[in-house]
C-alpha cells in the first residue's frame, strides 16, 4: 500500500505534466520503495506501471524515459520516447508507420486522447510537425467518439488539456489564429484556476492567444 499510495500520488501529477519537482521526487522515491519492499523479481514485473508508466505522461516535461526495454511490450509509447530521446530519426518515423498501419481500420476516436498527446509530442522531437498536427486535428474532432473514458479516467482528461494547448501551440508557431483560439479558450476555461505555476504557465501562454 505504502508503494500504491506513491504511484497515486505521481500518476495524478505526471497526468497533468506538474509540479516536476514532485514528479521527479516521487519517482525516487516510488522506485526505492519498490526496490524496498517487493522481492526483485516482482519488483521488476511492476516497474513497468508503477514508474515507466508515469515516466511516459511526464515525458513532455521532465524528459525521463525508461530503460527497461522490457517495458516496450506493455506500451509502444514507452518504446516511441526511447527511440526519440535516443535520436533515432529513422526509428521513431518507422514507429510513426507503425502506427498509422495498425489504426488504418479504426476510428480517430478509438484512440486514447492522453495516448495520442505522447504520440505527436514524439514525433515533434524529430522534426515530423505535419504528422503530430494531423494526428492531434484527427484525434480533437473526434472527441464525440472517444467514449466515457475521456472523462472516467483522469489521464485521459488531463491529456485532453495538454493536447489542446499542444494544438495552440503548433497553430500559433504556424500563424494559424482561428485554430490556436479554437482550443485556446477551453484550456482557460479548465485550466483557469490551476494552482500550479507550470499549469498557470501555460493559461498565460492561452490567454494571450485569446486576449483574455
Amino acid at each position: 500500500m505504502p508503494v500504491l499510495r506513491r504511484w497515486q500520488r505521481l500518476m495524478a501529477y505526471a497526468a497533468v505534466g506538474a509540479p516536476v519537482d514532485s514528479i521527479n521526487e516521487l519517482t525516487l522515491s516510488t522506485e526505492a520503495l519498490l526496490r524496498a519492499q517487493e522481492s526483485p523479481g516482482t519488483a521488476d514485473r511492476l516497474r513497468c506501471r508503477l514508474v515507466g508508466q508515469p515516466l511516459a505522461y511526464a515525458y513532455p516535461v521532465t524528459g525521463q524515459v525508461t530503460g527497461d526495454t522490457t517495458c516496450w511490450g506493455t506500451s509502444h509509447i514507452l518504446k516511441m520516447q526511447w527511440i526519440a530521446s535516443a535520436r533515432d530519426t529513422a526509428g521513431v518515423v518507422e514507429s510513426i508507420r507503425w502506427l498509422d498501419d495498425v489504426r488504418s481500420d479504426e476510428r480517430p476516436g478509438d484512440a486514447a486522447i492522453d495516448g495520442v498527446y505522447q504520440e505527436a509530442w514524439v514525433a515533434l522531437q524529430v522534426g515530423d510537425t505535419a504528422w503530430a498536427t494531423g494526428h492531434l486535428d484527427l484525434a480533437l474532432a473526434a472527441l464525440e467518439t472517444s467514449g466515457l473514458n475521456l472523462l472516467r479516467q483522469p489521464e485521459q482528461a488531463a491529456g485532453l488539456v495538454r493536447a489542446m494547448a499542444l494544438r495552440v501551440e503548433l497553430a500559433v508557431a504556424a500563424g494559424d489564429e482561428r485554430t490556436a483560439r479554437r482550443w485556446a479558450e477551453p484550456v482557460v476555461a479548465l485550466w483557469g484556476e490551476a494552482r500550479e505555476a507550470e499549469l498557470q504557465e501555460v493559461v498565460v501562454r492561452m490567454r494571450e492567444v485569446t486576449g483574455s
